[in-house]
């Protein structure tokens, strides 16, 4: 684990085979979006600035799979572009800084308000509590609790403690990911 996230290029992340995926990243500002779709990309930690407007990459799985990963900017005047992500999503990754329960909020706020789209009803989640690094970063338990993750309109979710800087958390926040999409794939195809 820790650093090493060369094993990402083995696992059948966001994707059953020979199944193209989109995934949007959501998250206010500041909460590591950007950080994780490079880190996801490339394996590595690059520096980044505040995203406005989208970044957009695709990312092999493996020898088969390919995943189109959204990064759409989190301030506040560009949250209002979010919905026109939501069509054709397979999957929602919400980033949220672990280490501010001021934001915690806010960012409940704009996970509702995005769950508001009936696109989106029935569409797993999987938040990244980011920077556990951090002193006094929250728990798993206080991320579903802050986001009121059990009031949304499905349960369909899961929250992995992550931390970006050292890659930690990242590989099972994404298996669970694949999981929650092919169990979903399972579901529709009944």
């Amino acid at each position: 684990m820790g650093n090493n996230l060369k094993s990402l290029q083995c696992v059948p992340i966001f994707s059953t085979p020979n199944r193209k995926v989109n995934i949007v990243i959501l998250g206010i500002d500041q909460a590591g979006k950007t950080t994780f779709l490079y880190r996801i990309k490339y394996q590595e930690l690059f520096p980044t600035i505040p995203t406005i407007g989208f970044n957009i990459e695709k990312v092999k799985i493996g020898d088969q799979h390919m995943a189109t990963l959204w990064d759409v900017g989190g301030q506040d005047r560009l949250r209002a572009i979010w919905p026109h992500y939501y069509k054709g999503i397979d999957g929602i990754i919400f980033l949220v800084d672990s280490s501010d329960a001021s934001r915690l909020p806010e960012a409940k706020y704009e996970l509702h308000n995005a769950y508001t789209s009936r696109e989106l009803h029935q569409v797993p989640l999987l938040v990244l509590a980011n920077k556990q690094d951090l002193p006094h970063a929250m728990t798993s338990e206080d991320i579903v609790t802050g986001l009121g993750l059990e009031s949304l309109p499905h349960q369909n979710y899961f929250v992995q403690p992550t931390s970006l800087t050292n890659g930690e958390g990242i590989e099972e926040g994404i298996k669970e990911m694949d999981k929650m999409l092919i169990q979903r794939r399972m579901k529709t195809s009944q």
